[in-house]
């Protein structure tokens, strides 16, 4: 295997901007009387905050509400300098944390979090972020007001209550729902109705599994398509396959990009959520990819491996389980003694900031 050389000597300044979007390389400015050591401290504590708030949501962990309450209601100020990471849109990290922190609370429909959402959105630094609180409030309220819709009747009414609060309206949602869109879309913060779609596909899931299975089908029939918004469309699929299929349905569609999109954050995490099981999977094509790069003719282009490889090393990173850690520890070593100083660097960069997170607010 040859060495790449650095990066930084191969690109100008919009491919190089490009790469650090798309491989979350943290953008930053540091005052003189800031050391080295307490920025990557700092790096380090929200990265791992971040990963931790995901998982509270995903894995609808009510234990832990008052903490993500108490956040809110004593949010930090900005930080002096700018610590920027893509998830998939690029902010800083803080950022990122409270979206993640207004989404999980909306995920955990606990009412007494309203207060503390509405009222950190009404800061002046946090207001944009008031789309993600509208939502995650709406959502609180329509699964107070319907918990467990057991009749289509019911469904739609919960969808009725959601709409009314979220301040947009079904047919508004649909027609969002039905543009077709480029990559680059997921390189902005989403609007309110990609927001309301993403929020439908979870709570329409959540009742699918339920007792009422053509809740997904009503909402179809009334204009809803999952599939032109990444979040919502992996929703939604996964809802419908096996646990044992997700791994290969996920894996064959990460291999069906060509190249590195900002999509493919949303794939990644997909994957990253299947925990463990997805191990065997990720390191069969990192293999696969060792054994392209070991073939490639070196040149001063930026190769396919060059973009796959760290992709690959962030998956592990955000499986966050002492195996794919193992994984990531033994690949570093590997990449040291073949002299592969881009991909040393990849690796260190995951390793700080682990456990990696793609997508803050999904």
């Amino acid at each position: 295997m040859r060495t790449i050389g650095c990066i930084w000597l191969r690109h100008d300044a919009v491919r190089i901007g490009a790469l650090l979007v798309l491989i979350g390389l943290p953008a930053l400015t540091v005052s003189s009387a800031q050391t080295q050591q307490s920025y990557y401290e700092r790096l380090q504590e929200t990265c791992k905050l971040i990963y931790q708030t995901r998982q509270i949501g995903v894995l609808r962990d009510t234990s832990r509400i008052e903490t993500l309450i108490a956040r809110l209601q004593h949010p930090e100020p900005p930080k002096p300098e700018r610590i920027e990471r893509a998830m998939p849109w690029s902010a800083p990290l803080q950022a990122h944390l409270y979206a993640a922190t207004i989404v999980a609370l909306g995920r955990l429909g606990d009412p007494r979090a309203i207060p503390a959402i509405e009222d950190f959105v009404n800061r002046l630094e946090w207001r944009h972020l008031k789309p993600y609180a509208k939502i995650a409030v709406a959502r609180i309220k329509a699964e107070r007001a319907f918990p467990h819709p057991s009749t289509r009747k019911e469904w739609m009414q919960k969808v009725a209550k959601f709409t009314e609060e979220a301040g947009v309206s079904l047919s508004e949602i649909a027609d969002a729902s039905k543009l077709s869109v480029q990559d680059y879309i997921y390189l902005r913060r989403p609007d309110l109705a990609r927001l309301a779609l993403r929020a439908l596909a979870e709570m329409a899931v959540q009742t699918y599994k339920g007792d009422l299975q053509d809740a997904l089908q009503a909402l179809e029939q009334r204009g809803i398509a999952w599939e032109n918004d990444i979040a919502a469309c992996l929703t939604v699929s996964l809802a419908k396959l096996p646990s044992h299929q997700r791994t290969v349905w996920l894996m064959e569609r990460l291999r069906s990009y060509r190249v590195v999109t900002p999509a493919v954050d949303y794939v990644a995490q997909a994957l990253c959520d299947q925990g463990d099981k997805a191990i065997p999977i990720v390191v069969d094509w990192l293999n696969e990819l060792l054994q392209e790069r070991s073939r490639e003719v070196r040149s001063s282009t930026y190769t396919r491996t060059d973009s796959l490889l760290p992709l690959c090393f962030s998956i592990l990173g955000g499986l966050a389980t002492p195996n794919a850690q193992e994984v990531l520890q033994g690949m570093l070593l590997q990449m040291k003694q073949c002299e592969e100083s881009y991909l040393v660097n990849q690796l260190e960069i995951i390793l700080d900031q682990y456990p990696w997170t793609f997508v803050a607010d999904w």
